[in-house]
């Protein structure tokens, strides 16, 4: 499994997860709980102005927006970072 540090080294979310982009519900708490771990990794792999598919490893745009992620149920009120704070706080 890879750290939430790989996974931004690789691009995920296009280098936009905790950018203003992300959703209504995003805050920047876990991104301050990160950034220790983060502090050495360019900060547009994880806190970006927008989604860029040359970040991401295979240099496309894939996934969806937190729009959808809130219509499917994979992001909840009490728990607006979904998998990786779930990932962050098992390692």
């Amino acid at each position: 499994m890879l750290t939430p540090r790989e996974m931004f080294e690789k691009g995920v979310f296009g280098g936009a997860y905790f950018g203003p982009n992300a959703g209504p519900d995003m805050s920047r708490e876990l991104a301050d709980v990160l950034a220790d771990e983060l502090k050495e990794l360019d900060s547009d792999l994880w806190c970006a102005e927008r989604y860029l598919p040359r970040r991401n490893k295979f240099r496309i745009r894939s996934g969806l927006n937190y729009e959808q992620w809130m219509k499917y149920r994979w992001i909840h009120k009490q728990d607006p970072y979904g998998w990786l704070k779930l990932v962050y706080t098992a390692q």
